[in-house]
This record gives structure tokens, C-alpha cells and sequence, in this order.
């Protein structure tokens, strides 16, 4: 079979060549026409080249949350944004109206804060955003600050000779470092999925079976909303020492945005625990924060129940508000002494504080908490 193959191969060429032969001469190409060079494309401004990561950064709940991670650069973002800094933290100019400064501000809110962005970080050895097994438990326990670095670049410079104050010489070994942070906006005694005030925390239950894997390839999505001043950048040059040779020159450029949602992927993409920021678990009861048996003591027992020697159990029930705070306390069963009944509702009143009830989506709500104190001679 191969040598028929060739056979007609041959064949083949050999008369390519004897038709070229009988052909003669090849005739002259006519001469090629001059190419036109295309002017160069123009330079994309620099709102143009935010306006593109803006669009590589939206959150769109279409597309598939491992897709959006992958597409998304939060560093690129950064960039852009601190290209156009002046233009987003510019303050009202003399030769601007109130009226015209007013509408500046809000068309950029509605540009830049109109649809949310998302940024996403691994969950493998990120100081920024610590993530542990607890294996009694099944559950990873994750946390973060409230600004907190995202994305980091460190280039090496090279090391030079130099001598300190006292004449000591010294090799300093140099380098640039770039930092990308993200300010969070976060309500401050947060309760709910996440929870903290300066540093949240967030618990994500997971079977040891596929918790290794979601450990090492796993990535946490925060889908925020940019708020004003959007950007800002920071400089600080190295301080080399004879204790420390090292003049590491860093520039931190920070983004600022409120976050609405976090989501834990694990390392195909798949979502596997979400919380929506102030949220909590649906139609859960209210939780006292700390000891309830704290909340009373004997300084709220009233002066007068010494002169009758007023005791019994006071039980009572607690309207908590949203916040987590006793709106109202109604005695359910008396003491026997309306001073002692007063007392206690007085002290829980002031002292209770919970976790508390939400509704099916896990929106917190007034409930009701029963208590009891008994009081003793």
C-alpha cells in the first residue's frame, strides 16, 4: 500500500515538472503593489482602560461564579482606578456649582457603584484571610480584617554598598513592592453569617472527606459595591539598617467597596457555602451573647425587698429587636413582690444582649426570649 502511494506520488510530480519544462521560461510577476501603512491604533485613555476592567470585574449573577473568579483581576482594577484617581477623589473646584459638583458625584456613583464588582482570594496559606480545619467539629473557621491586602507584586532590585550613620559598611539588598488592599465597609458589631467588628469571622461547614481538597484549591468570592473615594494610593521608601539590609520601597494602592455577599468555591468552581452580609441562618430563634445568669446580681435587688425579705422566681418575656437589643420585658409569672419584678426586668432590660431570630431569609426580626431569676433571702 505505502509503495503504491509513492508510486503515484512520483508520478505526480514528474509530470508537475514536465508541464513546467514545456511551459519554458516563467513569465515576470507583475510588480507588487505598495502597502499602505495603517496608522497605529490610538492609546486608550485611561477611562476607557477602566471603563474595560470594570467590565472584566462586574458581577453578573448569569454567569457561573468560577467563570467570574478566572475573568476577574483585582489588581487590574486597582491600576485603573488609581489611573483615574485625581478625577474620582477631585473635590469641588472653584469654578464649579453646587448643582454641577452634585451631578459629577452622583454620575459617578452610578458608573462605579452601580452593579457590583468581585474579587476573589485563595484559601491555601493567605495570611489575610486565615482558613482552618476544625476536624471535631467538620467545619472550616475563616476570617479577615476589614482592610486587608488582596494581591501583592515584589520585584527585586538588585543589592548596592553603602555604609551607615556611624561608617559601617553595609550590602543592601533592594526591592519594590506593590501592594493591592481592599477597605471594607462593614457595620460594626456585625452579627449573622459573618460576624466581628474590625475582624470578621465566618464558619463553613465541610465533611473531612473533601475538606483537604476545598483547603488547597478552594478560593473565597467577596461581591461588593465601590463607594466613594473608590482609590487611594500610599508611598513609603525603604529604611535599610544594619540590623535590617533590606530597602524594600512599597506602594499600596487601595480600593474601597461595601461588601454585599461572600461565597467559598471550592477548586472546580462549585459554590459550596454563601452568606449575604448581615444575614443570618433562616428562622433561627434568638441567642443570648454570653452568660444570661451575668445579667442580674445583687445590685439590682431593690433596697426595700431587704426591710420585707422579698424573694421567689421572676419569669418574664423579651421582646428583642432586630439589633439584638430588649425592646420590652413582660412578666409572665410574679414573684410575689412587684419591687423584685421591676428590678429584674429593669436589669434585663439593660444588661441582656442576643443574636437575634430571623425570618426564612434569614432577614433578622423581633422575637421573644423566656427568662428566669430566682432570688433568695
Amino acid at each position: 500500500m505505502k509503495t503504491g502511494r509513492l508510486a503515484l506520488l512520483s508520478g505526480a510530480l514528474a509530470m508537475l515538472i514536465a508541464a513546467t519544462m514545456a511551459q519554458g521560461a516563467p513569465t515576470r510577476r507583475p510588480a507588487a503593489k505598495k502597502r499602505v501603512a495603517t496608522p497605529a491604533p490610538k492609546p486608550l485613555s485611561p477611562s476607557q482602560v477602566l471603563a474595560g476592567h470594570l467590565a472584566l470585574n462586574r458581577y453578573r449573577p448569569a454567569m457561573p461564579i468560577g467563570a467570574a473568579c478566572r475573568q476577574a483581576s483585582f489588581k487590574n482594577l486597582a491600576i485603573a482606578l488609581n489611573m483615574n484617581r485625581e478625577l474620582l477623589t477631585a473635590a469641588k473646584n472653584e469654578f464649579e456649582t453646587s448643582a454641577q459638583f452634585s451631578e459629577r458625584s452622583d454620575l459617578l456613583q452610578t458608573v462605579l457603584g452601580g452593579e457590583p464588582i468581585l474579587f476573589c482570594e485563595s484559601l491555601n496559606d493567605n495570611e489575610d484571610v486565615p482558613f482552618a480545619y476544625k476536624a471535631d467539629e467538620q467545619l472550616f473557621e475563616g476570617s479577615f480584617y476589614r482592610n486587608h491586602n488582596v494581591w501583592r507584586d515584589v520585584k527585586p532590585l538588585g543589592s548596592y554598598r553603602t555604609k551607615t550613620r556611624m561608617g559601617i559598611p553595609v550590602t543592601v539588598k533592594s526591592s519594590a513592592e506593590f501592594e493591592y488592599d481592599v477597605a471594607l465597609d462593614m457595620p460594626a458589631n456585625l452579627m449573622g453569617c459573618v460576624s466581628g467588628d474590625f475582624g470578621y469571622k465566618f464558619v463553613v461547614p465541610q465533611p473531612i472527606a473533601g475538606a483537604p481538597a476545598l483547603k488547597a484549591g478552594g478560593k473565597i468570592a467577596f461581591i461588593a459595591k465601590l463607594i466613594s473615594p473608590y482609590v487611594s494610593e500610599e508611598e513609603s521608601p525603604g529604611e535599610p539598617s544594619l540590623d535590617n539590609p533590606y530597602d524594600i520601597a512599597t506602594q499600596t494602592i487601595t480600593v474601597y467597596a461595601r461588601p454585599e455577599r461572600l461565597i467559598v468555591l471550592d477548586g472546580t468552581g462549585k459554590e459550596v457555602w454563601s452568606c449575604r452580609v448581615g444575614a443570618f441562618t433562616p428562622l433561627q430563634k434568638p441567642r443570648p451573647l454570653g452568660d444570661e445568669k451575668s445579667w442580674l446580681s445583687l445590685v439590682d435587688y431593690p433596697v426595700s425587698g431587704y426591710r420585707i425579705q422579698a424573694a421567689g422566681t421572676v419569669a418574664a418575656t423579651l421582646q428583642i429587636d432586630p439589633q439584638g437589643k430588649v425592646s420590652g420585658c413582660t412578666i409572665t409569672a410574679s414573684s410575689g413582690f412587684p419591687e423584685l419584678d421591676a428590678a429584674s426586668c429593669a436589669g434585663w432590660t439593660r444588661r441582656a444582649k442576643f443574636v437575634p431570630g430571623s425570618d426564612e431569609k434569614g432577614d433578622p426580626i423581633e422575637s421573644e426570649y423566656a427568662i428566669s431569676r430566682t432570688w433568695t433571702r
